[in-house]
């Protein structure tokens, strides 16, 4: 979902009135305004609620595209801390190199104790970024791979495991 103001009302309403089930929805955020207040307001009820859900550290779209540090401010700062519903997603594709990879693995958790969600909506380009995937996925069994489009999917998924990604 696009993280605009009636999209994020939507999903609080929701949460509030116990109609989002976490095991049935993971809605993933991609923030598109500078003025983070509504949307970690959202992401605060969502979390009391237990929902698990995500947001994009890295929007392709709005006025964040390029302020990567933001966003994981905003994690480290509000959910780092408590238990892990509120999940960072980092965008991979053509552009997305080893070193994007492993600064969104540090900004998430150091010790690989907490998911790591990649949503992958274009082939990953870069060797190094592609190697860096595989191999955190190896290393990792809470590593999440989560595919735009099928044409995606056949390209990176076959690198994974088969438990680790799904179409969305």
């Amino acid at each position: 979902l696009r993280g605009k103001q009636f999209e994020l009302a939507a999903i609080r309403d929701l949460a509030k009135a116990d109609t989002l089930r976490s095991d049935k929805v993971f809605p993933i955020i991609e923030p598109v305004r500078a003025n983070l207040s509504t949307l970690q307001r959202t992401l605060e009820v969502l979390e009391s609620k237990g929902i698990s859900s995500g947001f994009i550290v890295n929007p392709r779209v709005g006025e964040l595209v390029q302020e990567d540090q933001t966003l994981s401010t905003l994690y480290q700062e509000h959910f780092a801390a408590s238990d892990p519903v509120i999940h960072p997603v980092l965008v991979v594709g053509g552009s997305t190199n080893a070193d994007d990879i492993e600064s969104y693995r540090y900004s998430v958790s150091s010790e690989d104790s907490r998911p790591l969600y990649f949503l992958h909506d274009s082939a990953v380009e870069d060797a190094q970024a592609l190697s860096k995937l595989v191999s955190l996925s190896a290393q990792n069994s809470q590593v999440v791979h989560l595919f735009e489009d099928e044409k995606t999917s056949t390209s990176d998924s076959r690198k994974c495991s088969k438990d680790q990604w799904m179409l969305v």
